[in-house]
């Protein structure tokens, strides 16, 4: 087991290491930040531990990466209200391995290290009650409108007709695609509908903090290239994490002169694979695009490749603006880190108060949540709080769940690996929701490519017995597969 400790008291860190073998002794909260590599087990902290990463920031990184913190506190009667606000901060993480002492004691750690609390626990729930908000454990039932709008993990074939199972929400398309109202359900129900499938679009990606955003759009591009549609990827954000998932760090693959020299068609011209394009300045650049540019190259996009995504800077409000209004369809992306939610529902609201945003054609991404944690519950109350504030619903809500099972497909610099887990599961449910063609499988076009080769090369009396056989050996080998 791999052991941190980083209580910010030089004695305590000494005594704790002194009994507990293989671990290490962090000074400064930037550590974890810096060396996400080296991802601990546990680790024992406190929030006296020094550094630029706050207490909070540094509570969702660990538990983005799917590590336990101990917590070590005063007695509750010496907590000042900055310590109590740390500790309902933790406690809303779903983090419950907390210490009251002035002394610590070697074997209470050991116990915690070896048995860890969960919300079952009575004294958790009291603990949680008192430190972070009665309120979310009462209103169980309001958050199943919120809930209710989740959908089902389901996979579709791409057929123009078909029966498909959903969970709890359920959209009717006309083939004249015009939406119809959606309707809320609480049980499984089939039903059968034209399919309408989404060709030629502009989807915008926007947040107002770091939410996995940029991430997000890039396997997005990739999965739909999977799907056979022509995909760009315009990616705004400095220091975007595209050029990490692409590789794309080279000078050669900067698109920053064509931009200064205003040739916006040079742009499409070096595809990173064919059909699937990424547009983004060089990593750290300080290239700077007005409103305009970006419209022009969205045009320009719309014109060549069936889906255009567009990653929009998180802080360059007035293109962020301009972009959600022309999209077909906008991701809002937030995680369930309080601080991200308050500030990116506080900007949403007065954006819908002024008309910049489009509810009807906004879709809601919980990314990187953890649905058996309280802080997911929490959000789910923020996301009803905000729709009944401003009297309107997001067009759907979608969750991604931890990205950490795909942490190959960046230290292998390879977009070709195939998602896996329930990070694909969460995908296929959002390209679903964008109304996606599904992958399916290739076994149809290989039988029919296997049959057009043997007729070009057998004469056809014996291509006729040939054929026979070889159609005999196709169905047993596909019988269980099925051709689509």
């Amino acid at each position: 087991m791999k052991l941190a400790i980083a209580t910010g008291k030089e004695n305590v860190d000494n005594y704790i290491a002194k009994s507990l073998e293989g671990s290490k002794i962090v000074n400064y909260s930037d550590y974890f930040y810096k060396n996400q590599l080296e991802k601990f087990d546990v680790v024992i902290l406190s929030n006296l531990l020094e550094g630029e990463i706050k207490f909070n920031e540094l509570l969702f990184l660990l538990k983005q990466q799917g590590t336990r913190v101990i917590f070590l506190c005063k007695p509750e009667e010496q907590l000042s209200t900055e310590d109590k606000d740390d500790l309902a901060t933790y406690l809303s993480y779903g983090l419950y391995d907390v210490m009251f002492s002035n002394n610590i004691k070697i074997n209470d750690i050991r116990e915690l290290i070896d048995n860890p609390k969960d919300f079952s626990l009575e004294y958790v729930q009291n603990l949680y009650v008192k430190y972070v908000n009665k309120e979310a454990l009462e209103k169980n039932n309001s958050l199943k409108t919120i809930v209710n709008k989740l959908k089902s993990q389901q996979q579709v074939e791409d057929l123009p007709n078909e029966t498909i199972k959903y969970i709890e929400k359920i959209v009717e398309v006309e083939i004249e695609k015009e939406v119809i109202k959606p309707v809320v359900v609480e049980k499984i129900k089939t039903v059968t509908k034209e399919k309408e499938v989404i060709d030629n679009s502009v989807i915008a990606t926007f947040s107002f903090c770091s939410t996995g955003k940029t991430f997000l759009s890039s396997v997005l591009s990739n999965s739909f290239h999977n799907r056979e549609y022509s995909v760009n990827l315009i990616s705004l954000d400095k220091y975007s994490s595209a050029n990490v998932y692409f590789n794309s760090f080279e000078e050669s693959n900067s698109v920053d002169k064509d931009i200064k020299n205003n040739k916006l068609s040079n742009l499409f011209n070096n595809e990173f694979v064919k059909d699937l394009n990424l547009i983004t300045d060089s990593y750290g650049s300080t290239l700077e695009l007005d409103k305009d540019k970006v419209n022009e190259i969205i045009d320009l996009s719309r014109n060549k490749y069936k889906i255009s995504i567009i990653d929009c800077n998180s802080h360059d409000y007035d293109i962020t603006k301009s972009i959600i209004s022309i999209a077909n369809t906008n991701l809002f992306v937030i995680d369930t880190n309080k601080n991200h939610i308050l500030l990116n529902f506080k900007i949403l609201k007065e954006w819908f108060n002024k008309g910049f945003v489009n509810m009807d054609k906004t879709i809601l991404v919980i990314n990187n949540c953890f649905k058996d944690s309280l802080s997911y519950s929490s959000t789910l109350s923020e996301i009803e709080k905000f729709e009944n504030e401003i009297n309107s619903s997001f067009k759907n809500i979608v969750t991604i769940e931890n990205l950490r099972d795909i942490d190959d497909l960046i230290y292998n610099n390879n977009i070709s690996i195939g998602l896996k887990g329930k990070f694909k599961e969460d995908i296929d449910t959002l390209m679903l929701t964008l109304k996606s063609k599904s992958e399916g499988n290739n076994n149809k076009k290989i039988f029919l490519e296997i049959i057009k080769y043997l007729k070009s090369q057998i004469k056809p009396i014996s291509f006729l017995i040939f054929s026979i056989i070889i159609i005999y050996m196709l169905l047993k080998l596909f019988f269980k597969e099925g051709f689509y």
